[in-house]
């Protein structure tokens, strides 16, 4: 009877066995004149083309582990327009809580290495120091108005802007997890997001050889998010 069947199916539609058993329907000569004119109606479209942003915020963390959910110490953003070549006004500069983010469940991690290493800076005491508020509002206070400068920075979103990170998988992971578990969601389209340190690798641009701003210390939030614009724009320049 199968054998029938799929005989029948043949016979039925010569030339559109080309997968078994799969059925096709045939088209009367209106549908296939319709079905043509949607076709060519698709290829005509024309989508817009991206245009480069005006403004760009550039991000970066310290931190005391790499992993998905550090525990972050500082977070530096700085935005930039790049019409006018200069710095804006608005920026979130601040040394982050160690304490709320130990009390989280699970708590965020702290790592022997990363920390050895941090210990080495002479800057260490003092951002530890800057990072002892113990109260949890304290964290979620920051984690808001983080939210708000991004906010102002980019009318809400509405803005033609780029985040500009170097190392996003590690970087935005880290923020996007602790605005999560104060209560709060990422304010950035998933699309904005630019890793400078590609952008430099296509310019064939080491990013050592683009100079450190005049008073910026690296390994600072501050220092590493002024240090990524000029990054950013030695790799657009090409």
């Amino acid at each position: 009877m199968t054998e029938e069947l799929n005989q029948t199916r043949s016979a039925e539609l010569p030339g559109q066995g080309s997968l078994p058993g799969t059925i096709r329907p045939h088209l009367n000569r209106a549908e296939e004149v319709a079905a043509k004119e949607a076709e060519a109606r698709a290829a005509a479209v024309r989508y817009a083309d991206p245009t480069p942003p005006d403004i760009i915020l550039s991000l970066d963390i310290e931190t005391l582990a790499l992993c998905n959910r550090p525990v972050i110490t500082e977070i530096g953003l700085l935005g930039y327009d790049l019409d006018e070549d200069s710095l804006l006004d608005e920026r979130h500069i601040h040394n982050y809580p160690i304490e709320p983010q130990q009390s989280l469940i699970p708590p965020r991690k702290i790592e022997t290495q990363t920390l050895m290493y941090r210990v080495k800076s002479p800057r260490f005491a003092r951002e530890l120091e800057l990072s002892s508020a113990p109260e949890f509002e304290d964290l979620a206070s920051l984690c808001r108005n983080f939210i708000t400068v991004f906010n102002q920075l980019t009318n809400h979103g509405k803005a033609n802007y780029e985040l500009v990170v170097a190392r996003p998988q590690f970087d935005i992971n880290a923020v996007e997890t602790l605005l999560r578990e104060v209560g709060l969601d990422s304010p950035w389209r998933y699309d904005t997001v630019v890793d400078v340190r590609t952008m430099l690798k296509r310019a064939g641009i080491n990013p050592k050889n683009v100079p450190l701003p005049v008073g910026c210390v690296p390994h600072t939030a501050y220092g590493d998010a002024r240090w990524q614009i000029d990054q950013y724009k030695a790799a657009i320049r090409g």
